[in-house]
């Protein structure tokens, strides 16, 4: 899975751009946020409330600016004079702040009337709150042991430091005393009492079960209580974390100040997360993200989905079409990842399903779905393998990198042979046609960020070990990247769908040599949409974005127009062709985003929901 969630929560912001527009209501209990159609990557991200609860910022997809009251969409602003803006949110008395970019260095601005305007505020300073008066700041800022907490008078904010890792920080309504939020390596978290005049910090309640990503929190009017998002009252084990299906979502909490005592303010819903929690005008705002995924079946011609597993995601076939591999768990913030595991489900002649997803390579961490040899001997799969129950995603001691095993059925086990040891951000593998090469993706360590290539792993077919270390696939110069691969089911050619920037990808076929490189075609995607070959190796299965979700189309491998094979209301992404070459399964993919409202019940910080 490739996952650097908080950059991409936000990601830059195109000076000029809009949000599309959405349906207006008068006085509306929720208001649906625009998503781009993507996969992981927003699944988390939040919408911003402003200090009057009249106004809510929408990061994802293209900046957007919402009137609270109304539903409708109001003009983003124009930061004239820098390159783009990332961050934004509201500061004092309302005004849009965000990173302001020019020429590869940032500036913290503030937008008014007049325009743009920069900011006395470190370089690196991020997530600011002003006091009711703007006098004072508060911001998280990077330390020599991580994020450190800043705070004070705004020409001479102080450090105070924290036990743990920074995840949020709000001023109480007296402009002295701050609360935050910090966690730990367990993904456990402490809530803290701040006098920033001294930097005195008591704990006001630890072990809270919540996230280990820093999200926003919200403080009574009163200053009494502070709200936030968590799964339960309690910590939970590693083990707990690790389920597959568990009532472990995020809800709206409230934890007394002065007593430490946790309360429900908005139970956790049964699917999705409730976060970002904001009072403002009397009420209490939040965000709510949900999935809807699973695995469908369509005739290799084109046509209409047909779902096979419900939950579950990425399927691949058997080389005898009678099974098809997924990956299954729920959504969850808390465990993000971490109880994702691989399975199966059992496929008749029709391709219809005959049972239900069943694991098969489950284990501590992240399990993809399994991938079977051209022999149906092995399977191999991207792992987050760990010896015991993690707490979150990539802790250490866990791997990130392709297995191997014996093929074998739901509920028998196999010994495990890690075949990498380079692994960072590594994806599915895939098998060349004699069964010796697993060719994926990964990032190089110590290299750029979100920059994928193409490795080669060889095996021994007879004990499935590897003969020495994963080495980088050769491409042509051409070609800078690879986010998605898959090997020709016929010869040792490879096709490559190359990230060429935000929202762009291109197609490409070569050999495994890296020489005689084809471009097919360039198509809006801005995730990794899968790559497949048909059986007979003439075309090229794939899935772009086309009027709001993606689709799936094939083209021909010598090249010519591309043939839209579905029309679906959701997403259609990772295609994978079934041995008879009769059928493509995909994943059938929405994520939900909305943000809700009700009225705040100060009395004793919950309501009816």
């Amino acid at each position: 899975m490739r996952l650097h969630l908080l950059r991409r929560f936000f990601a830059p912001l195109c000076a000029a751009a809009m949000a599309p527009h959405v349906a207006c209501a008068q006085s509306p209990r929720s208001i649906p946020l625009y998503t781009p159609p993507v996969w992981f990557e927003t699944y988390s991200a939040p919408a911003f409330i402003s200090p009057r609860g009249d106004r809510a910022i929408n990061l994802v997809g293209h900046p957007g600016l919402l009137d609270i009251d109304t539903g409708c969409t109001l003009d983003w602003p124009t930061w004239r004079g820098f390159d783009s803006v990332t961050r934004v949110q509201f500061g004092a008395n309302g005004v849009l702040i965000g990173d302001g970019w020019n020429g590869g260095r940032a500036r913290m601005v503030a937008f008014d009337k007049a325009g743009p305007k920069p900011l006395t505020l470190a370089a690196d300073a991020r997530n600011p709150r002003w006091t009711t008066d703007g006098h004072r700041v508060l911001y998280m800022a990077s330390g020599k042991s991580g994020t450190v907490l800043m705070a004070g008078d705004l020409a001479s904010p102080r450090a105070i430091p924290l036990q743990g890792e920074l995840l949020a920080a709000e001023w109480l309504p007296d402009g002295k005393n701050i609360v935050a939020v910090t966690g730990d390596s367990s993904a456990l978290s402490t809530l803290w009492h701040i006098d920033s005049n001294s930097g005195k910090s008591t704990v006001v309640a630890s072990r809270l079960d919540g996230t280990r990503w820093p999200y926003p929190i919200a403080v009574s009017p009163d200053g009494r209580r502070v709200l936030l998002p968590l799964a339960s009252t309690a910590a939970p084990s590693n083990a707990e974390r690790n389920v597959a299906h568990a009532k472990r979502n995020l809800g709206i909490y409230s934890i007394d100040v002065a007593s430490g005592k946790i309360a429900v303010v908005v139970p956790p819903p049964a699917t999705g997360d409730y976060f970002a929690p904001r009072i403002a005008n009397g009420q209490l705002y939040w965000t709510y993200s949900r999935v809807d995924a699973d695995v469908v079946v369509i005739p290799s011609t084109g046509g209409t989905a047909r779902v096979v597993a419900r939950s579950a995601q990425a399927p691949s076939w058997r080389i005898d079409g009678r099974q098809l591999g997924v990956f299954f768990g729920d959504w969850r913030i808390a465990d993000w990842a971490i109880n994702w595991d691989g399975g199966v489900v059992d496929i008749d002649t029709l391709a219809v399903a005959t049972s239900n997803v069943r694991p098969l390579n489950a284990g501590n961490g992240e399990d993809f779905p399994p991938i079977w040899s051209p022999d149906g001997k092995w399977i191999a799969f991207h792992s987050h393998r760990a010896t015991a129950p993690v707490a979150i995603y990539g802790a250490p001691g866990s791997s990130d990198d392709i297995w191997l095993t014996r093929a074998h059925q739901p509920g028998e086990t196999t010994p495990e042979i890690r075949l990498t040891a380079n692994g960072w951000e590594a994806g599915s593998p895939d098998w060349s046609r004699d069964g010796t090469r697993l060719l994926y993706t990964g990032w190089i360590k110590g290299g750029a960020l979100e920059v994928s290539v193409p490795w080669i792993v060889t095996i021994d077919p007879a004990t499935g070990k590897p003969r020495g270390p994963a080495t980088r696939f050769p491409l042509p110069p051409e070609i800078h990247g690879a986010s998605d691969i898959a090997w020709s089911p016929v010869d040792d050619r490879v096709a490559i769908a190359e990230q060429l920037g935000p929202g762009r990808q291109a197609l490409w076929v070569l050999s495994a040599d890296g020489k005689n490189a084809r471009k097919l075609i360039e198509y809006a995607m801005s995730t990794y949409g899968g790559v497949a070959w048909s059986k007979d190796g003439q075309t090229v299965v794939y899935s772009a974005v086309v009027d709001g979700p993606m689709q799936l189309f094939s083209i021909a491998v010598a090249g010519g127009v591309p043939r839209q094979l579905t029309h679906d209301a959701a997403s259609l992404f990772r295609p994978s062709v079934s041995p008879d070459g009769k059928w493509i399964a995909a994943t059938r993919f929405g994520n939900t985003r909305t943000l809700m409202s009700v009225v705040y019940r100060q009395s004793n910080g919950s309501h009816p929901r």
